[in-house]
């Protein structure tokens, strides 16, 4: 046993890895981690909402119901994933960000109070 090597996996999917929230584009699809879920204690047909500091080039996601917010709906029956679509929003994350998406995006998601700070993932 001495001379054992242990090898470990060094690379993960970040949406089975922690909690994340993934931009899909051009599509405009959203796409929020089992762990995220988890985290923001959101479920199918819960509400979201977001906001927006374009100077500081933060952004926010919190639980919201009212008419007007992203409704939330799983991804498949085995990954209880959330997602739902929206170009209107995309766009406010390219702008914020000042971002140039090919194909996806990642952001982590942290717990900061009673909302949800979305951090991009370089």
């Amino acid at each position: 046993m001495k001379n054992l090597t242990i090898v470990r996996r060094t690379s993960h999917h970040a949406g089975h890895t922690v909690a994340s929230l993934k931009i899909e584009y051009p599509q405009a699809r959203f796409l929020i981690s089992k762990k995220g879920a988890e985290l923001m204690e959101v479920k199918h047909e819960d509400g979201l909402m977001f906001g927006f500091n374009y100077k500081a080039k933060t952004a926010y996601a919190f639980k919201d119901d009212e008419i007007d917010s992203f409704r939330l709906y799983e991804k498949g029956k085995n990954d209880k994933g959330m997602r739902f679509t929206s170009k209107d929003l995309m766009n406010h994350f390219i702008d914020c960000f000042d971002l140039e998406i090919e194909k996806h995006v990642y952001f982590n998601i942290v717990k900061d109070q009673d909302k949800f700070k979305l951090m991009l993932k370089k």
